[in-house]
């Protein structure tokens, strides 16, 4: 992999095993050696004193149970460190499932006096001088390459093209591009939007969620001159946003959108999930309500127990107000306000879960506010009004990573029309 500009072969008696021919680039070799990474793939840079690191990673689509598909070499040679999976998997933990593994290929060059080579007698281990600069050097890296490139997913039976590759369209006009530049772009927190408080309302269906749609001017005497305004308000959502405008829901659980030159299929929990756990990173600090009745919750797991005990206070900062009765009985009185109406013992079950499988070595914030996303986002078999799923489209476009769910899904897929076309030979 890291000799790209060598070839090789390998043979078994009269059979070759392996050919690989001379490549002009790392990312040559990559694709000639794993060919998901042709159209999967997103390249990783970062540099701090004097520590660079460069690779290719793919998407968090692509996964695998175990860490054989994870390549690391440090000044051209391959190494095994847990130090560097450690950091890949950690940047990964937005996106993937507990348990699975990403695909890629990371080359570090440190200055030979920052790092010990002579720690394995195969030269397959290393000790770095600064491990915590290299640990976050990789998480870093990774991060800004998911979050500033993760996008669309394309359906696998049609042609499509996902947003990322919209600059390479010659006939993009400028304000195209100012959209597809703005795409990533964190924006402030979102947390008290109307759009979340009527999320969590689901019976208040009256009032439009944004000021797109002015159905409040549209006089019940002139349907015509309503509709009109209707179309062109349309038109313009599917010129001018990447995931254009929506005209309906199936199965109370995919939006239907058409954008220009493609159809986008979105999923809307998985898409309200990743708005709110976004949302939830930027806030210092998350407003609690309490409840009329407190939820009495048994944990036979002593374990699960001692978990509690031990994030009780962090837990508050994130809402929620757990107090130890016995030995297996908490007592909640207090919920994040952004749930609503929920199931408490599922929830605090599920935090549980994921308190016990991270253990005390990361930070719980994140498996803590992705729990509070699920149970907080819209559920499938909700009904949304056309409004409603719009100005879930707008956030989406306002959001990084909005394009992937917190477990490693994506949140919508495109189909571009000249593939519909196809398969309907009209090309």
């Amino acid at each position: 992999m890291i000799n790209y500009s060598v070839r090789f072969t390998l043979g078994s008696g009269n059979k070759k095993v392996l050919k690989y021919a001379k490549q002009t680039s790392f990312f040559n070799r990559l694709c000639e050696i794993e060919e998901e990474c042709q159209s999967n793939s997103l390249e990783v840079k970062e540099e701090e004193e004097g520590i660079k690191l460069t690779g290719h990673i793919c998407k968090p689509t692509v996964n695998h149970g175990n860490s054989t598909q994870i390549y690391t070499f440090v000044n051209g040679r391959p190494i095994k460190d847990n130090l560097l999976i450690g950091a890949i998997r950690y940047a990964y933990q937005d996106f993937i499932l507990s348990g699975r593994y990403p695909f890629a290929v990371l080359h570090l060059e440190i200055p030979y006096d920052q790092v010990d080579v002579n720690v394995h007698p195969n030269k397959s281990e290393v000790r770095f001088q600064n491990k915590r600069l290299v640990y976050e050097i990789v998480r870093r890296g990774i991060i800004k390459a998911l979050s500033t490139r993760v996008g669309t997913f394309a359906a696998s039976d049609v042609e499509s093209q996902s947003i990322e590759e919209f600059d390479s369209q010659e006939q993009i006009d400028s304000k195209e591009k100012k959209n597809q530049k703005e795409f990533y772009e964190k924006r402030p927190s979102i947390l008290e939007n109307r759009l979340m408080k009527e999320f969590n309302a689901p019976d208040e269906r009256k009032q439009s969620l944004s000021g797109s749609f002015k159905y409040e001017g549209i006089e019940k005497s002139t349907p015509q001159k309503g509709v009109i305004v209707l179309e062109r308000e349309q038109i313009d959502l599917v010129e001018d946003h990447p995931l254009g405008c929506a005209h309906c829901q199936v199965y109370n659980t995919y939006i239907i959108a058409e954008a220009k030159g493609k159809l986008i299929i979105v999923d809307q929990h998985a898409a309200h999930e990743r708005l709110i756990y976004e949302c939830l990173k930027q806030k210092s600090s998350i407003k609690r309500q309490k409840l009329l009745l407190p939820e009495t919750v048994e944990i036979k797991n002593q374990a699960g127990m001692e978990m509690v005990e031990m994030c009780k206070d962090k837990l508050f900062e994130m809402g929620f107000g757990v107090e130890i009765q016995s030995e297996d009985k908490v007592t909640v009185k207090e919920i994040p306000a952004i749930l609503g109406t929920i199931n408490v013992r599922e929830m605090v079950m599920n935090i549980i879960d994921r308190l016990m499988e991270i253990g005390d070595n990361l930070p719980i914030e994140e498996k803590v506010l992705a729990t509070i996303a699920c149970h907080g986002s819209i559920r499938a078999g909700r009904k949304m009004m056309l409004e409603e799923m719009n100005e879930l489209l707008r956030r989406m476009e306002e959001t990084k990573c909005a394009g992937q769910s917190n477990h490693g899904r994506p949140t919508y897929i495109e189909m571009k029309l000249s593939g519909i076309e196809k398969l309907f030979e009209r090309r």
